[in-house]
């Protein structure tokens, strides 16, 4: 019975206020999202992009005699074990 007079009663007074808050809270963590997306989906590329375009051929300059010095290394531990 008590929930039937509280509805004849109409809203309460703070529910108005709150709805507003819930909805610019889910407005505002939306934007928040986006704006992550953003940042992880295509900000993050292009600054991988750039980087490998800077400093790419450097990198294999490294690693390449890194490599070469693995299999040679390999293959002295085969000669080894024979």
């Amino acid at each position: 019975m008590e929930r039937q007079d509280q509805r004849m009663l109409g809203p309460h007074p703070e529910e108005q206020a709150l709805r507003e808050e819930i909805a610019r809270l889910r407005a505002s963590l939306t934007a928040v999202l986006l704006q992550k997306d953003e940042l992880v989906l295509i900000q993050c590329r292009r600054i991988e992009a750039a980087y490998l375009r800077r400093f790419g051929a450097l990198e294999l300059k490294v690693i390449e005699p890194e490599a070469f010095l693995g299999l040679i290394r390999e293959r002295l531990e085969k000669q080894k074990n024979l």
